[in-house]
């Protein structure tokens, strides 16, 4: 869309669900084009006091330019661009046109990725912040459950068949592990978030040199001024720079930020379609919260959907699939740049931003209040209790003696039968190991008994929720 169609834009037409609809509004507030605007002419400024301080420029242009950098005129911007087909340009262009001392020196030397490129890993860098918060909420709230719900028995399932009991705050356990390594990674990032720097075209800082020399000074000495001019920039900008660039930063920035939260999403994203399982009417153990007025079906009035869970999911699908285009711009990149990664990286840098920052405040909601249903889930324990106790069995078999893979073998066949016989009408399977002669000649009919009675073959998993939980506090008191 060209900038003249953009300026004609109302309420009627299309607009991209993350603009309103996902994300809060602090992180829309960082991915504005008016935001993006004010951080190119905040660049242009402090360019503008380095080139002053260096001599290149006079002290009155550079305060000229930081007097008027306020003064945002989108509607002229854009029929600026309208001409140019260049926002970047057309922006300098703009805020040229209000400084009357400094116009004629603003985007000095520079290049449009000196201006857009720093601003963008500024930008990154402010989202990844307000992540930060985020994930410490949701790992709080899961260290809550994880310790509320620790002893709680519940059927462990492996290939979606029934395997052994686990703990109900050990399952959760899995998802807060997972969530706590992505937001190690996430906090691991921040600081390796680089602008491009000032180097002008290719990455050489050639144009900048130029300048220096235009007023007598050797290169060797322009070669030095430029870099404290450089310094001057990004310490004002508060951003290191990548040691060299071409006239971009490498492209494997936003594709190593891209990962990181592509994973935080794939954490969410299995946490909620379990939790989606859970919830199916036939095993109904867990139930994501849900208002008082809230609707699960406008045909059947008693339909308890997981809708936020699924709405998660089809958000998390979208942030699991951008690391593509950022893989495929770093990549195709070819010799010092191309502008075919503009489009990918002007939607998908904030879009995935935006989906994270949805996700992780309603994953948040849903452990914060999800409901366990205790009596589904001792239903289950007893439907599947009897076929995987015979674990338990063997190894106790073991130790009088039987030999374990023989005993295996045997048992193998045995719960075969006894499933399928259970599946045509029922069979009491502890009564039918009872009567097993190859069982019986290691255990007693006592002996059985009390092995399916037993409820408590759940292992470590309470002692490694609380260790679990312990790390997970540490390393967020720690920040």
């Amino acid at each position: 869309m060209v900038a003249a169609n953009y300026m004609e834009l109302d309420e009627f037409d299309y607009q991209c669900v993350f603009s309103h609809r996902y994300g809060s509004r602090e992180m829309r507030q960082v991915w504005t084009e008016e935001g993006k605007r004010l951080l190119w002419r905040t660049i242009w400024t402090e360019l503008a006091h380095a080139q002053a301080d260096l001599g290149l420029i006079s002290r009155a242009q550079a305060q000229d330019i930081e007097a008027n950098r306020h003064r945002l005129d989108m509607a002229r911007s854009l029929e600026i661009e309208a001409q140019t087909r260049h926002d970047l340009l057309s922006e300098a262009r703009c805020l040229a046109e209000v400084c009357a001392v400094g116009g004629g020196v603003v985007h000095l030397g520079a290049t449009s990725a000196d201006i857009e490129d720093n601003a963008d890993a500024l930008r990154v860098r402010r989202a990844l912040h307000i992540l930060v918060p985020r994930m410490e909420a949701l790992l709080h709230a899961f260290t809550l459950k994880v310790d509320a719900l620790r002893a709680v028995a519940t059927m462990g399932y492996t290939h979606l068949q029934a395997a052994e009991p686990t703990t109900v705050g050990y399952r959760m356990a899995q998802h807060l592990y997972d969530l706590h390594e992505d937001y190690q990674q996430l906090r691991q990032l921040i600081p390796s978030v680089k602008g491009k720097g000032m180097t002008g075209a290719v990455g050489t800082s050639a144009s900048y040199i130029a300048l220096f020399m235009a007023k007598g000074i050797a290169h060797a000495e322009a070669v030095q001024l430029h870099a404290r001019m450089e310094a001057l920039v990004m310490q004002a900008l508060e951003l290191e720079a990548h040691p060299v660039s071409t006239q971009i930063y490498t492209r494997k920035q936003d594709l190593r930020v891209a990962n990181v939260l592509a994973s935080i999403a794939a954490s969410i994203y299995k946490f909620c379609q379990d939790l989606r399982l859970l919830q199916s009417s036939a095993m109904s153990e867990w139930y994501e919260p849900r208002g008082a007025q809230q609707v699960g079906s406008s045909a059947m009035p008693f339909k308890r959907n997981p809708t936020t869970s699924e709405n998660v999911d089809g958000i998390c699908r979208i942030a699991m699939a951008l690391p593509a285009i950022f893989l495929n711009n770093a990549a195709h990149t070819i010799f010092e740049r191309t502008l075919d990664d503009s489009p990918g990286r002007a939607f998908g840098l904030p879009t995935l931003f935006l989906a994270l920052d949805d996700v992780i405040a309603k994953c948040e909601a849903i452990v914060t209040g999800l409901e366990v249903n205790q009596a589904a889930i001792d239903d289950n324990n007893r439907k599947y209790h009897a076929l995987t106790i015979t674990e338990k069995l063997l190894l106790v078999c073991v130790t009088k003696g039987a030999n374990r893979q023989h005993l295996h073998e045997h048992l193998r066949g045995l719960c075969f039968s006894l499933s399928d016989a259970r599946n045509r009408g029922g069979l009491d399977i502890q009564a039918k190991v009872r009567a097993d002669q190859l069982v019986a000649s290691y255990l007693s009919a006592a002996e059985i008994d009390e092995i399916f009675g037993s409820h408590g073959y759940i292992g470590n998993c309470e002692e490694r929720c609380q260790a679990l939980t312990t790390l997970v506090r540490q390393s967020l008191n720690r920040i």
